[in-house]
């Protein structure tokens, strides 16, 4: 029993923290370069999201966005899961097409 205020402490952190980050498109660059080391890449958007949270047809209109300078349209293409941020944690990745 002495243990579940630290579970209950846990437990609270880590809902509060998800509500901390929204989603965003994994392109991150080394300085200098040109090229992402990011997930997003050639035509894919990875967008990295908390499933608590983010519903995947919320995603659809900022990948959506992502697509749009080239007149392609956004596709779901898989998910991965625990691959992205602590915050983060999913990633919907999306073709332009």
């Amino acid at each position: 029993m002495r243990f579940l205020p630290i579970v209950a402490g846990c437990l609270f952190l880590s809902f509060g923290l998800t509500g901390c980050v929204a989603p965003y498109n994994d392109a991150r660059r080394e300085a200098g370069q040109r090229d992402p080391v990011g997930q997003s890449k050639n035509g894919v958007i990875a967008i990295c999201y908390h499933p608590w949270r983010d519903n995947i047809d919320s995603l659809q209109p900022m990948a959506q966005a992502l697509c749009a300078p080239t007149g392609e349209t956004a596709v779901l293409k898989e998910i991965k899961t625990f691959n992205c941020s602590f915050m983060a944690p999913n990633t919907a990745l999306f073709a332009c097409e």
